[in-house]
């Protein structure tokens, strides 16, 4: 029950920022694409007695068939029988799909280690933990980007502290083996930005000699760009960053912002949500949830990563919209999976009775979408 209670709180935090929910089809002046749930590929998530549930899920596309899962607040019991009632928290977990269609793939779960026990499989420092936000392969590398988390004086008992990201030299093999290190960040008395944006929490990706990547402004929950020297971050260097700040002025070094936050791409954005390069428009796609507990997944299309982006548009209302107390949120595409006939699109869902999520394992288990594309 108390490891319920934390995971409810930290989705609260998340949904913080999340704009109002919209009906299906609402706001965008083009058609919107249909979309279904696909249980079948639900499997996935299933492939492991052991692993109870988790949200985030984010996905990186490995290469030779080979797709990291990232998870939050994980969900582990490692003996039978397995239960949610006798799992423990740990606050993040990866999962290895080997195949890229979910309906025949097959999946391995890792977690941490901790005096004897399950924990994060990345590790917090001190008292603060960590949520993965994205990840991207450079170069046969892994760069993975964290939300952190700290204790707080405040009615959740805990507030976001900002990012880092830690660097895989040798993501080929399996995650038992990996040794992550720290990636350089940018020095704090010189980039405050660090301790106030979400680097990542929308995603990155590689353009050009750059890497590109989008997250939050955690007080305001508006969207931001940032980008890195390509060659750079496949080395584990992120201390050098640009920010988009806006058409009239592109992207900027830090101390031109002289410490305040950089143009918004758009509002309304939640803590968690992606942006992808869609083949083969080559429109770039923000996918999320929209809305505060009760959300719909949204879809809005830009011409270039910074934008501009339309407004949002719900293409699809879950099952479990309109659930008392259930929580939808951490919408995201996954376009290295193999979904016939469009993308796939994945959420996590929650409630506020943790007897509820003790007792029903619809819930808190991502659950996939198939969005049409034309």
């Amino acid at each position: 029950m108390k490891q319920m209670k934390k995971i409810i709180l930290s989705v609260i935090m998340a949904l913080l920022c999340a704009g109002p929910a919209a009906a299906p089809g609402q706001a965008g002046s083009a058609a919107q694409p249909a979309a279904r749930a696909w249980p079948e590929a639900d499997r996935i998530f299933h492939g492991d007695p052991r692993w109870r549930g988790g949200d985030g899920a984010s996905s990186v596309d490995l290469g030779r068939g080979r797709i990291l899962w990232l998870f939050g607040d994980s969900l582990v019991c490692e003996s039978p029988p397995y239960e949610r009632k006798r799992a423990g928290l740990v606050r993040n977990s990866v999962m290895v799909e080997t195949g890229p269609d979910p309906l025949t793939a097959s999946a391995a779960f890792f977690w941490g280690r901790e005096k004897g026990r399950p924990a994060a499989f990345f590790p917090g420092r001190g008292a603060a933990w960590r949520w993965p936000a994205s990840g991207v392969a450079l170069s046969g590398r892994l760069l993975v980007f964290l939300m952190n988390v700290k204790p707080a004086e405040n009615a959740l008992g805990f507030a976001p502290a900002g990012w880092s990201a830690v660097f895989v030299k040798k993501p080929s093999q399996s995650p038992e083996l990996w040794r992550a290190a720290e990636a350089k960040l940018p020095p704090g008395r010189q980039d405050g930005l660090t301790a106030v944006l979400l680097a990542g929490s929308g995603g990155a990706a590689p353009l050009g000699g750059h890497l590109l990547c989008w997250g939050q402004a955690a007080a305001t929950g508006e969207a931001f760009l940032m980008r890195f020297s390509l060659a750079e971050a496949a080395r584990g260097d992120l201390s050098r960053p640009s920010y988009w700040d806006g058409p009239e002025h592109g992207f900027v070094p830090p101390e031109r912002l002289r410490g305040r936050k950089p143009a918004p791409l758009f509002s309304g954005a939640p803590a968690e949500f992606s942006v992808h390069r869609q083949s083969p428009s080559g429109a770039f796609l923000v996918i999320s949830a929209l809305g505060f507990g009760s959300a719909d997944l949204s879809l809005r299309r830009g011409p270039r990563p910074s934008g501009p982006f339309s407004e949002p548009a719900s293409f699809f209302r879950p099952p479990e919209w309109g659930r008392p107390g259930v929580l939808l949120y951490a919408a995201k595409a996954h376009p290295e999976i193999s979904a016939p006939g469009g993308l796939a699109v994945t959420y996590a869902s929650n409630s506020l009775d943790p007897e509820t999520v003790l007792a029903d394992e619809s819930l808190y288990y991502p659950r996939f979408v198939l969005l049409e594309m034309n």
